[in-house]
């Protein structure tokens, strides 16, 4: 399943690109992550809560940052498991920079396999997107929450 949506941010592309690649930031603007652990250069493993539907549960989801081309673009490789199945998906995420704020384009690539799968492609479209959304609307609260950039673009 392919999903596309456009973000606009209030904030320069630079800061939105580096509090993008913060563990910290990520983890709040994740719902129900409890702690992401950096296991190398650009990969972490996050520990999410999930209590949803047939499945309540910690599942950990390995992220890696790909594709980085600071203020321009960056990409997300993702990967879960649990007892009901699996999810592989891609987000990239490419930056429009104005004076005022950043529009961020992304398009995310899901693969869902197992029992997931059996939710049918509407409403796993509709939670990505939500879930998009919610991470959004929070990142925009995290970035007017504090005044300073919270890493350093590489």
């Amino acid at each position: 399943m392919e999903l596309t949506t456009t973000h606009r941010l209030p904030f320069p592309a630079a800061r939105v690109f580096a509090s993008i690649r913060n563990p910290d930031l990520l983890r709040r603007c994740v719902n129900g992550c409890e702690k992401i652990i950096s296991t190398s250069e650009n990969c972490y493993d996050a520990h999410v809560r999930i209590g949803s539907g047939f499945f309540r549960g910690l599942v950990v989801v390995k992220i890696e940052f790909t594709e980085i081309n600071p203020k321009e673009s960056i990409a997300l490789r993702l990967r879960g498991n649990a007892a009901p199945g699996g999810i592989e998906a891609t987000v990239a995420i490419r930056f429009a920079d104005s004076e005022k704020e950043s529009e961020l384009q992304c398009r995310l690539q899901l693969d869902v396999k197992g029992m997931i799968a059996l939710i049918g492609s509407r409403k796993i479209e509709a939670a990505a997107r939500r879930l998009l959304e919610q991470f959004f609307a929070r990142l925009d609260q995290e970035l007017a929450d504090s005044s300073e950039p919270t890493v350093e673009s590489r």
